[in-house]
Order: structure tokens, then sequence, then C-alpha cells
């Protein structure tokens, strides 16, 4: 479990690196869209820039629902390891218990 754990968020941080970078293409972007909106002359380059946008946007979209999908796999993770924890820990006073009972019978 704590391997998938470690997995688990090695990938968030990958994804939260990628969301990053798509985020700050979409502003280079958007700023390049805005430089040739003011120009009549570019309007296929606009077109372009806008589909390169869209794009982006929609990557970003993606990688933030990746990103809540490997969380909420971590928080999953945590809580089955949790009660596996309470689990095992439960077992060891149960059989110390049993081992003290047992010595007292003798």
């Amino acid at each position: 479990e704590r391997y998938a754990l470690a997995q688990a968020r090695s990938k968030i941080t990958d994804l939260e690196r990628e969301l990053e970078d798509s985020q700050e293409r979409t502003r280079r972007t958007q700023y390049k869209v805005d430089d040739y909106s003011r120009t009549d002359d570019s309007s296929k380059e606009l077109a372009k820039l806008r589909a390169e946008f869209e794009t982006e946007r929609q990557l970003a979209v993606a990688a933030s629902e990746q990103r809540a999908e490997q969380q909420h796999r971590v928080d999953s993770l945590r809580a089955q390891w949790e009660e596996m924890k309470f689990i095992r820990q439960r077992k060891e006073k149960l059989y110390e218990q049993v081992l003290s009972e047992k010595s007292d019978l003798r």
C-alpha cells in the first residue's frame, strides 16, 4: 500500500506540474490571441491561435480532472491503510489479552 501511495503521490505531482505547464502555455497563447486580435490582417493566425488556446484549455481541464481522480485514489489508499493499521493494533491487543488470560489461568 505504501508503494501504491507513493506512486499515486508521484503521479499527482507530475499531473500538477503538467497542469501548471499547460496553464502557462494557455496564458501565453491567450496573450498571442489578444495581440493578434488587435490587427485585422491576421485572421488565419488568429483562428490558429484560438484553436491552440482551446486545445490547451481542454488539456488543462483533462489534467485537472485526472489530478482529482488521483487525489481520490490517494485518499482511498490512505483510508485503507489507516483501517488496516487499526485492525492490526486491535488484533495485537486481543492477542495480548488472550495471552494474559492464559497466564492468569495457570
